[in-house]
């Protein structure tokens, strides 16, 4: 890749991935392919699929020209039974494969200003665990997918309705709260406290003049502010009330929208939310089980989230992923805009921030909870939450719907995000920073 390509290219270096087999994407959504695509794949001999006479794809109702391969027990009609690995790669290799096959699980975007975002899908497990090859040596498939994706619609973002930013500005002030989560002499929770009040300031009319034409200062005054203050915010969380019972109510409200999975059939069907919504209701009163509503989730029967959390003892091992999961995001602009749900940079960047401690508290009930593995380590736990987490983090309705947007503010506002944090400065864990050395982009 020449080093012009190469600067058009923006993601977060602390990303790994190699694919495990594990067919776990092969049932995770519906597969769309063009009608070239779907005409090359019939042309294929694929044993035990016979295209004369059966037909294995289905056109998409949302989408004139597309089709959907069909599925067989949930997952994708090409996925072996015997040894659960794709029948058209084993005969004919990966790049006969669709698009959307190949592409998972990377995420890339083109954008306006002539950039190229890219991050991995975190609801890959090997992703979320970082296993496999470092996405710095995995350019030479950003370079063939750009190519093959150059011709779709340009995404954008804007800071909000009232502050009108460009993609450099937004790139900017991105690329300096990426920092700020990836300080290593700054607690988490500090660091998410910080955010959420550098968001809050800069949500006034007033200080809109600070996120338009943004400079090399910006960064510099903020990661100064934080180093200088970082205690002050421990001690702030500390002193915070514990969550009171409608607090509590909307953390799990909104945690159940990061848990639910709307691309199944209970997700399509109208019909079929009304039992999901009675299971909902059970989890925001702080009963029922998170298992409920998306059977990757452990038994939570009788599991306060926030609870959990705060009497939980995760070792500090579990900020490293959660930092490299924000900075993934924030990296590639993938948390707002066009790759997100349409939200603006603000309300994105709230949704992440919202998404650490909720990530946290899957992690802390996998942990506690009654069918705990002896290999679930803490790490692990955390990684299987994120999968759980970004699988909606910009694909779920949910996450649209003004009452939720307005949830999310009022959750990471000054009144109510302290006291949130207030599980992740529990005494019984070692608030000591990750020393960890992070990758930087």
């Amino acid at each position: 890749m020449n080093k012009k390509n190469e600067q058009n290219f923006l993601f977060h270096t602390d990303q790994s991935w190699t694919c495990l087999g594990c067919g776990e994407c092969c049932g995770m959504w519906d597969i769309p392919v063009t009608k070239k695509e779907k005409e090359r794949i019939e042309s294929l001999d694929v044993p035990g699929f016979d295209f004369e006479n059966e037909t294995f794809f289905t056109p998409d109702p949302k989408s004139p020209g597309i089709f959907l391969i069909k599925k067989k027990n949930g997952k994708c009609a090409f996925l072996d039974d015997d040894d659960g690995l794709c029948a058209i790669h084993k005969k004919h290799g990966e790049n006969v494969k669709a698009l959307a096959c190949r592409l998972y699980p990377f995420h890339l975007l083109h954008w306006k200003d002539g950039k190229i975002s890219v991050s991995f899908r975190f609801d890959c497990k090997a992703v979320s665990r970082n296993s496999g090859r470092s996405i710095t040596q995995q350019t030479r498939q950003m370079r063939n997918f750009s190519k093959e994706l150059e011709r779709g619609l340009k995404s954008n973002a804007k800071y909000n309705k009232k502050t009108k930013s460009s993609l450099r500005d937004l790139r900017m002030i991105a690329d300096t709260y990426k920092e700020i989560m990836l300080d290593e002499n700054s607690s988490l929770a500090a660091k998410l406290h910080y955010a959420a009040s550098l968001l809050e300031f800069h949500s006034s009319r007033a200080n809109s003049s600070f996120v338009v034409n943004v400079d090399n200062t910006f960064k510099s005054d903020t990661m100064t502010y934080l180093k200088e203050n970082s205690p002050l915010f421990e001690i702030t969380i500390l002193a915070a009330p514990q969550p009171d019972k409608l607090q509590n109510a909307v953390f799990n409200y909104i945690l159940t929208g990061y848990v639910r999975v709307d691309e199944t059939e209970v997700g399509k069907s109208v019909l079929k939310r009304f039992p999901r919504a009675k299971l909902i209701l059970s989890i925001i009163a702080g009963g029922g089980s998170l298992a409920s509503i998306n059977p990757k989730c452990p038994d939570t029967s009788g599991q306060y989230p926030l609870e959990t959390l705060s009497a939980s003892t995760i070792p500090p091992e579990w900020e490293h992923l959660m930092t490299r999961h924000a900075a993934a995001h924030l990296a590639s602009l993938h948390m707002c805009g066009s790759p997100g749900l349409n939200l603006s940079f603000e309300e994105g960047m709230r949704h992440l921030l919202l998404m650490q401690p909720i990530t946290l508290a899957i992690a802390a009930m996998i942990l506690s909870g009654p069918q705990k593995q002896d290999s679930m380590t803490p790490e692990l736990a955390v990684a299987d939450a994120i999968r759980i987490t970004d699988h909606t983090f910009y694909r779920s309705p949910f996450f649209s719907m003004k009452h939720v947007k307005t949830m999310i503010k009022w959750m990471t506002g000054p009144n109510v995000f302290p006291s949130i944090l207030r599980g992740l400065m529990n005494p019984n864990k070692q608030t000591t920073p990750n020393k960890k050395k992070t990758p930087r982009n």
